[in-house]
């Protein structure tokens, strides 16, 4: 079963080739990135090595200057804060502040305790951006799921403080190319690293309610946007649970706006986030606004 894997749909470059080419131009962008911009790395926002983030800063930065928020792919089990400092240049470029949020990765934390660490750090960043006047949160891939679950919190019950927070300062959220139905995961090679029960993987999609109604609670109490980026050539169990995903959220009253990329596959979505791109443009403005 190799439905859900997108490296073998981009119609660009063989599998092993095209990850091989990602990771190049991902290390080579975010140094790029990180010679630019301002950038603090390894900020911790927990106790273990995974939680931590790096914040790149815009030249002029006030205590209310506005804070995107992007939590990276890599099936939960790959990836870094520094591998996808490149997200940051459009961000940054557009005078807010972007902080690329790590986490502890499968095989050491489930998904259970992977998305907590999220949840975990958006509160901490509350704490060091109080006074923001707007946040975006932006998930690509496995960080779309993890974006996605950030909405299906209780947060009133989880944290306070953090859902006053939200229902102040968040205003957009953009899930590019999310993966929002675990359960067909299950009998897939990546479960032998991911090691998610049934139970687990229900718990962890929010396309399933009880998320699902704690998700659109949320957003439609809150008054915020929700966009959809979805890639052409992604893996078709992706795309699948992607517009199934849209079309629940529209019937659960959430506002829904949809940006389908011709020509675009799941990774160059993000290698071509700092090019003048007209595809990828439309991803760029999404993050500027």
């Amino acid at each position: 079963m190799t439905e859900y894997l997108p490296s073998r749909y981009s119609h660009r470059l063989p599998s092993e080739k095209l990850l091989a080419q990602f990771l190049t131009t991902l290390k080579e962008k975010s140094k790029t990135t990180a010679e630019t911009y301002r950038i603090v790395e390894n900020v911790p926002y927990g106790d273990t090595r995974g939680q931590i983030a790096n914040i790149c800063y815009p030249d002029k930065v006030e205590s209310e200057t506005e804070v995107v928020f992007f939590f990276h792919g890599g099936y939960w089990q790959e990836g870094s804060p520094a591998l996808y400092t490149l997200v940051a240049y459009p961000v940054v470029k557009a005078g807010k502040i972007c902080v690329i949020v790590g986490k502890d990765l499968a095989p050491k934390v489930n998904i259970t305790a992977l998305v907590d660490e999220c949840r975990k750090a958006i509160s901490y960043f509350a704490q060091i951006f109080p006074l923001a006047s707007k946040i975006t949160l932006v998930g690509h891939s496995s960080g779309g799921h993890e974006t996605a679950m950030l909405l299906a919190t209780d947060w009133l019950s989880y944290n306070p403080d953090t859902a006053s927070y939200l229902e102040r300062t968040l205003r957009k959220v953009v899930l590019v190319c999310g993966i929002f139905q675990l359960e067909h995961l299950l009998g897939t090679e990546d479960n032998k690293v991911l090691q998610m029960t049934a139970e687990e993987a229900r718990e962890n999609s929010p396309i399933l309610a009880p998320n699902l109604k704690v998700l659109a609670k949320n957003v439609n109490t809150w008054g915020c946007e929700v966009v959809m980026v979805i890639a052409q050539h992604d893996a078709p169990t992706i795309l699948h649970w992607n517009d199934v995903f849209m079309e629940e959220l529209k019937s659960s009253g959430v506002k829904v706006t949809h940006k389908f990329l011709n020509g675009v596959d799941h990774f160059s979505v993000i290698e071509d986030i700092t090019e003048e791109s007209s595809a990828l443009a439309q991803v760029k403005t999404i993050l500027a606004d």
